[in-house]
């Protein structure tokens, strides 16, 4: 690939291509534990990692009861939500659930509380 390939972007300076989620509105709320009202207005990101987590934890070769309670940190890197810049751009609209599913300080809480995870050190 040539440096000229690598600088080419679309409209706006938009790259020509980029990932995208097809179904985004599929999240089995119920068996995270998230109320349907809470659920549509969570961050996609937030919803993904909890699917991304759960597979992880699957896949390793444990069990939802193995970890359940255990000593484990979680730390959890997020940037930005374009989510809740669009899902708060209006107070009048904005319900209660837009906080708690939005706020990226609690994208790690809600790992920690769905697997029951403890204290660590």
């Amino acid at each position: 690939m040539t440096l000229r390939a690598l600088t080419i972007t679309g409209m706006h300076g938009i790259p020509s291509r980029s990932g995208k989620l097809k179904e985004i509105t599929k999240f089995d709320a119920g068996f995270f534990g998230v109320h349907p009202k809470q659920a549509d207005c969570m961050d996609p990101q937030l919803r993904m990692l909890l699917e991304v987590a759960y597979e992880a934890i699957i896949d390793s070769g444990q069990t939802l009861q193995s970890v359940r309670g255990s000593r484990t940190g979680v730390y959890i890197g997020v940037s930005g939500s374009e989510a809740f810049d669009a899902w708060t751009a209006n107070p009048d609209t904005m319900e209660g659930y837009t906080i708690t599913g939005c706020c990226l300080a609690m994208f790690a809480n809600r790992l920690s509380y769905f697997f029951d995870f403890k204290e660590s050190l």
